[in-house]
């Protein structure tokens, strides 16, 4: 009886995972920075999920691994939602360029979110670094798209198209690595980069000084522009940098709470983050 009953669960089961409910009708990718159609179309089709198969089967691995194949870097999968009962949406970024480094010629090294440098020479007259955050909507998808300045304590070393960034002062790095990582681990849609800044600036990020500083010099004030001052980043730098977002962002949405343009993010004697502005 048992074993008849356990066949006739499998059976059921068989039936239920091939069922026509479950079978996939359409596969999206959604884009979080860009609004290329023509990019998301590609990535789609470049996963590997198959219409008609079945939703619950599909191996989210395998469809990266296709993605990661064929893009060559040129997108990163943030993950792969089944929307039950018979869609599967692809969200992703488009890896481009967010900041720039100035060398000591006057060019520019641009480097995407993964910190590769994308173009080792840029002429100063093919950036834009302080336009508004309605223009940087407006030219999303064009050549004109603003770009986050970085100034360093330091220069950068050989640098070549394709290779991970490398700069003279390695303490440098791991901030610029650091705040990246911060926004990155945020919702894209609501903090993408080059949206949220315009400069970061690691000239008195060193851990020889007294107290090493970040200065994030934000695109979008509300009434102007907001800086924001990270000190003494010897300690808790990625809890101080997020906290410091959390509260720009509760700014945007109540400029009158504020009543000042420049903000310190500091902790007090109690291990607690301030930020006072």
């Amino acid at each position: 009886m048992i074993i008849m009953f356990s066949i006739l669960a499998f059976v059921m089961l068989l039936v239920f995972l091939n069922s026509f409910v479950f079978s996939i009708s359409e596969v999206r990718a959604d884009c979080y920075n860009s609004l290329d159609a023509q990019l998301c179309e590609q990535v789609a089709a470049a996963s590997g999920i198959k219409l008609n198969k079945n939703i619950i089967l599909m191996s989210e691995r395998k469809a990266i691994e296709n993605i990661n194949g064929q893009m060559g870097g040129k997108i990163k999968v943030i993950n792969i939602e089944r929307k039950f009962p018979d869609k599967v949406w692809i969200h992703f970024v488009h890896v481009i360029p967010v900041i720039a480094i100035q060398k000591d010629d006057g060019s520019y090294v641009t480097c995407d979110n993964n910190l590769d440098i994308s173009d080792a020479g840029v002429p100063a007259s093919s950036l834009s670094f302080d336009q508004s955050v309605n223009e940087v909507d407006a030219n999303i998808d064009s050549a004109t798209r603003p770009i986050v300045r970085v100034k360093i304590n330091g220069s950068v070393v050989k640098p070549q198209a394709g290779e991970p960034l490398v700069l003279s002062n390695a303490n440098s790095i791991l901030g610029l690595r650091t705040v990246i990582d911060t926004i990155n681990r945020l919702d894209y849609r609501e903090y993408d980069f080059v949206r949220l800044l315009k400069e970061i600036d690691f000239s008195a990020y060193d851990d020889f000084a007294a107290n090493p500083e970040i200065v994030l010099k934000m695109r979008d004030g509300g009434r102007e522009n907001i800086t924001i001052i990270v000190q003494n980043t010897k300690t808790a730098l990625l809890e101080k940098v997020q906290h410091a977002i959390s509260i720009y962002k509760k700014y945007l949405a109540n400029v009158q709470n504020f009543s000042k343009n420049t903000w310190t993010v500091y902790m007090n004697n109690k291990n607690e983050i301030i930020v006072a502005g």
